[in-house]
């Protein structure tokens, strides 16, 4: 894929734009995504795929709360066999007018 000049300039307007008019924005994220990777599981690292997700939402004021999960799979194709490792991540946070 190629990116013109026009949609470089595009952006960077779109940008300055963003940064110099005052707003208060209430936004959630969703996000998503699949790795492929090592994993550490004990002293011999193994192929891994990871599919991840995580959502962030404002939930009181100026409350924030976001919530991620990694789950790591291992494939049957190595020595050690089949395995599966899930992380879960519940994080609070603050904002403010300006932050």
């Amino acid at each position: 894929m190629r990116t013109t000049d026009r949609q470089i300039s595009s952006s960077a307007v779109l940008a300055l734009l963003l940064s110099v008019v005052p707003s208060q924005a209430d936004a959630s994220e969703l996000s998503a995504g699949i790795s492929f990777g090592g994993i550490q599981a004990g002293t011999v690292t193994h192929l891994a795929v990871s599919p991840h997700g995580g959502i962030s939402w404002r939930i009181n004021g100026n409350i924030l709360l976001g919530v991620h999960d990694l789950l790591s799979v291992v494939p049957p194709i190595q020595t050690g066999g089949a395995g599966v490792y899930n992380s879960t991540i519940a994080a609070l946070g603050y904002g403010w007018k300006n932050g």
